[in-house]
């Protein structure tokens, strides 16, 4: 939790125009990002994965801390038996999240890409086999990248593709609707997921049936939740075992420059900016 708390320091002092009041302001704001943000079935582009993620901890927190109201012996035994009932969920939830993850660091999970038309440069329709790949590892002046999925073309004998989308700018996981499908002739409905990022894109994934797709979809969003949580608590062993993945057992020496730099990005991006941007519309609109 230290490096967590660190970088908050060093995010909000970031804005160094600002007097204490300034700061004050950016920390209630921050505090109400956590209890405003949400995920939706449908992307905004405002609002990282990760930010909520942080909103909906926040939330069950407050539900956990909650006065209990006073229950007889029937009642008690049966909320005992749902906590039991979601503990194991949670379990089960929680060993899934964990295997796709050690899958997606080392061989890929595979995936279709479904490209759409493109009428500019007369390019029909496609649909490319590759694999999805989480890297972290690589540095840019001095200082770690964020961890990313990679997407990359396994399709003999053509032009390699690749695509590569922060972890953090991830908007939300989805099913496309029937509409949004119209451009992608070769999609099958069924086993398809959008993953959509804040800067308006997205990209259609396809899995080999629904059950897959359902998996992988739903485990992506626990990697990108967990990865969340882990940064924020300051727990590395997720940064340790991406750092291994690619520099093997020399990356331990990288682990708290590497925490560190990795809080930072998420701090940055998914609330002190958004605080940020509040206090100046707040501003403007006091003016």
């Amino acid at each position: 939790g230290s490096i967590a708390r660190r970088s908050v320091s060093r995010g909000t002092k970031s804005y160094s125009s600002y007097d204490g009041d300034d700061t004050d302001s950016i920390n209630e704001l921050i505090n109400n990002a956590l209890e405003s943000g949400s995920v939706d079935s449908e992307p905004k582009s405002h609002i990282s994965f990760s930010e909520s993620v942080l909103s909906q901890d926040h939330s069950t927190w407050k539900s956990m801390t909650a006065p209990l109201k006073s229950t007889t012996k029937e009642a008690q035994s049966a909320a005992d038996g749902n906590i039991k009932s979601l503990d194991d969920k949670k379990s089960r939830e929680k060993s899934v999240v964990d295997s796709f993850f050690k899958k997606v660091i080392s061989v890929g999970i595979q995936l279709h890409l479904n490209i759409p038309p493109n009428k500019r440069h007369k390019m029909a329709s496609q649909k490319r086999k590759g694999k999805l790949f989480l890297r972290f590892g690589t540095r840019n002046n001095g200082k770690f990248e964020e961890p990313s999925f990679v997407w990359k073309d396994a399709m003999e004998n053509s032009t390699p593709t690749m695509e590569n989308f922060s972890l953090f700018d991830i908007s939300s996981i989805r099913k496309p609707s029937v509409f949004e499908l119209d451009s992608f002739p070769m999609a099958s409905a069924d086993s398809c997921f959008f993953v959509s990022r804040c800067d308006g894109n997205s990209l259609l994934f396809e899995a080999i049936d629904n059950v897959q797709m359902t998996r992988v979809s739903s485990a992506l969003k626990g990697i990108v939740a967990k990865m969340t949580k882990s940064i924020i608590t300051g727990d590395d062993t997720w940064i340790t075992q991406m750092l291994a993945s690619v520099h093997g057992s020399s990356g331990d020496e990288y682990i708290v420059t590497a925490t560190t730099d990795v809080t930072d990005h998420l701090i940055k991006k998914s609330i002190v900016d958004e605080a940020y941007r509040k206090m100046r519309a707040k501003q403007v609109s006091v003016r």
